[in-house]
C-alpha cells in the first residue's frame, strides 16, 4: 500500500473507476488512518490538491474499505453508498461533505483506543473512531491518534506497514505491551537486540584497554584507529542493508535481492582488498581515493537510484539482476580497500601485532550493532537515511585513517 503503488493503481482505472483498498482494523483502527494518509499522498502525487472529495470509507466491525476515485464522488454515488451500507449494516465512516459531529447511525461500535491509558474508551452511545479522524488525516492535519501512533504515509523508502509505534514514547509502550499486536513487536525486538549488541561492542572496545600499554600503537593514534575500525564495521553493513532493500524491491524477490547483493559485495570488496597491496607505498592517498569513490557512489545512489529503478522496472529479471551487480560493483571495490589499508598502517610491519585482534573485534562488533540500528532507522526515518548515515560514518573513517606506525 505504498503511495507510489496506489498512484500506479489509480492510473490503471477507467473513467469513473474506483480503487478499493481493504484494511483490517481487528487490532487498531489507526491502521486505516495510516492507509488514508497514504491515499492522500497518492492523490497529491496525481496532482489532486484536495483529496477529500475523492475518498469514501465504509466498514464492518473488523474491516475497512477505502474507496478512491480520480474524479470526485458525486452526490448520486454518495447516496448509493449510503443506501448500500444501511442495507447491509455497514458504517459509512467518511464521505465528501460529511459532518463527523452530526448524529449518524452506527451499526458497529468502534470506540477510540487510548494507548496512554491502556484502555478502550467507551460510552453508552455507539461510536465510530474512524469517522472522528478521517477528515483530519485527508486534510493533512494532525489527528488525535497521531499523538500515540505513527500515521505517516507508507512509501517505498519507508515501506513497513506494521510500524505504528512511536519510539519516542517507549515508556508508554512498555507499560502497555498487552495491547500490542504481534506484528508491532518487531521494533521492540530490534531495540532489545541493539541494546545487547551495544553492550558487547562496548566490552570489545573497553576490555582490551585493561591491558595497559600493550595494545597502544607505537606511533600513537590508538583512539583514532579504534574509531576508524568501528566506523568501517558500521558503515559497510549500512550500505549492504540499504542495497539489499533496494534490490529486493527492484527484483520483486527478497531472497534474490539478498543473495545477489551479498554475493556481489563480498566478491568485489574482496577484489578491492586484494588490490590494497599495490597501494602499500602510498596508503593515505589510496584511502582518500577509495573514500572519495565511496562518497560519490553513495551520493549518486541517494540522488538517482530510486528513479533509475523505476525507469528500468519493466526489464526482464536477468537484465535487472545485471543492473544490481553494476550498481554494487564500483562501490564495493572501494569498500574493500580501507580495512587492509588501515591494518597495514596500524600494525607497523608487526611492531603493533597485538592490535590486530582488537581491530578485527571492533569491526565485527560494530557490524553486529549496525543491523538492528539500520532497521530502526529505516522504520522511523526511511532507508534513504540508512544510506545517509553510511556516508556520514565513512566520512568519519576517512578522517580517522590511522597514523603511520614506525616499522
Amino acid at each position: 500500500f505504498s503511495a507510489s503503488a496506489i498512484f500506479t493503481y489509480m492510473t490503471g482505472l477507467s473513467v469513473g473507476g474506483i480503487l478499493s483498498i481493504p484494511v483490517s482494523i481487528r487490532e487498531f483502527p489507526a491502521y486505516s488512518l495510516r492507509v488514508l494518509a497514504t491515499v492522500r499522498r497518492a492523490l497529491r502525487i496525481a496532482g489532486i490538491r484536495d483529496p477529500k472529495p475523492h475518498v469514501l470509507v465504509y466498514r464492518s466491525a473488523w474491516n475497512v474499505r477505502i474507496l478512491v476515485s480520480i474524479t470526485p464522488f458525486t452526490e448520486d454515488r454518495i447516496a448509493q453508498a449510503r443506501a448500500f451500507c444501511e442495507t447491509r449494516s455497514f458504517d459509512l465512516s467518511y464521505y465528501p461533505g460529511m459532518d463527523p459531529d452530526a448524529p449518524h447511525p452506527v451499526f458497529n461500535d468502534l470506540p477510540a483506543v487510548s494507548f496512554e491509558d491502556g484502555q478502550v474508551t467507551s460510552s453508552d452511545d455507539a461510536h465510530d473512531a474512524i469517522a472522528d479522524e478521517a477528515a483530519y488525516v485527508l486534510s493533512g492535519l494532525p489527528s488525535p491518534s497521531a499523538r500515540a501512533f505513527n500515521l505517516s504515509p507508507i512509501t517505498l523508502d519507508r515501506p513497513a506497514f506494521y510500524s505504528l509505534l512511536r519510539l519516542d514514547q517507549l515508556g508508554t509502550i512498555l507499560k502497555r505491551l498487552e495491547m500490542l499486536p504481534q506484528a508491532e513487536i518487531a521494533p521492540l525486538v530490534n531495540l532489545a537486540v541493539l541494546a545487547q549488541a551495544a553492550v558487547v561492542a562496548l566490552l570489545v572496545l573497553l576490555v582490551p584497554l585493561l591491558g595497559g600499554k600493550r595494545l597502544r600503537l607505537a606511533g600513537g593514534g590508538t583512539l583514532q584507529a579504534v574509531i576508524y575500525f568501528s566506523a568501517l564495521g558500521l558503515g559497510f553493513l549500512f550500505f549492504e542493508i540499504y542495497l539489499i532493500e533496494r534490490a529486493s524491491t527492484y527484483l520483486n524477490d527478497r531472497t534474490a535481492g539478498f543473495a545477489l547483493v551479498l554475493t556481489s559485495m563480498l566478491i568485489f570488496s574482496g577484489i578491492g582488498s586484494m588490490m590494497s597491496g599495490r597501494a602499500a607505498a602510498a596508503p593515505r592517498r589510496a584511502m582518500w581515493i577509495a573514500g572519495a569513490v565511496v562518497l560519490v557512489w553513495g551520493g549518486l545512489m541517494w540522488m538517482y537510484l530510486p528513479s533509475a529503478m523505476h525507469w528500468s522496472a519493466g526489464w526482464n529479471h536477468v537484465s535487472r539482476a545485471l543492473v544490481v551487480v553494476a550498481v554494487v560493483a564500483p562501490g564495493s571495490l572501494a569498500l574493500g580497500l580501507p580495512f587492509p589499508l588501515g591494518l597495514d598502517r596500524s600494525l607497523g610491519g608487526g611492531k603493533n601485532a597485538g592490535f590486530l585482534p582488537w581491530a578485527w573485534g571492533l569491526n565485527g562488533a560494530f557490524s553486529v550493532v549496525s543491523t538492528p540500528l539500520a532497521n530502526l532507522i529505516s522504520l522511523t526515518e526511511g532507508f534513504s537515511w540508512v544510506l545517509l548515515w553510511a556516508l556520514v560514518v565513512y566520512a568519519v573513517a576517512i578522517v580517522t585513517f590511522p597514523r603511520a606506525s614506525s616499522r
